[in-house]
């Protein structure tokens, strides 16, 4: 998660007069990359410790949840970046600076979510008891 929050965080540097390898695919990468190390540790998370006859049950759920979480994310960047534009542009006709302004804003905000949830895991993790541990001491 820390992978995306860089990720979106190196977005919002993005320029109108920018490049694709810098300002595009390289971002892309780590947020890419950084997602793609997320999905299968927050799975398994989601569903250790539950009964083999829940399994599939606690599965559909993640799926669920991270289906609905991309789109309610997305709306909320899209809202974002276009209430920032409208904000700056005045009523007028739109530029190509005031346009990149407002994916600046959600860039950030997307980042924030990003590290938001680097943050919790980190804590989350931390205050988890480890059963492979404790059961291998008690042995």
């Amino acid at each position: 998660m820390a992978l995306v929050g860089v990720g979106m965080l190196v977005f919002s540097t993005l320029r109108p007069d920018g490049s694709y390898l810098g300002d595009v695919f390289l971002p892309s990468l780590l947020t890419a990359f950084g997602m793609g190390l997320s999905f299968v540790p927050v799975t398994i998370a989601a569903t250790a410790g539950v009964e083999h006859d829940d399994a599939g049950l606690a599965s559909g759920l993640v799926n669920t949840s991270r289906q609905f979480g991309g789109s309610l994310g997305l709306a909320i960047l899209a809202t974002v970046a276009s209430t920032h534009t409208a904000g700056i542009a005045h009523g007028g006709r739109i530029s190509v600076s005031e346009l990149t302004s407002g994916f600046h804003a959600a860039f950030v905000v997307g980042a924030a979510f990003g590290l938001a949830g680097a943050l919790t895991a980190g804590v989350a993790l931390a205050r988890r008891p480890r059963r492979g541990r404790a059961a291998a001491a008690g042995e």
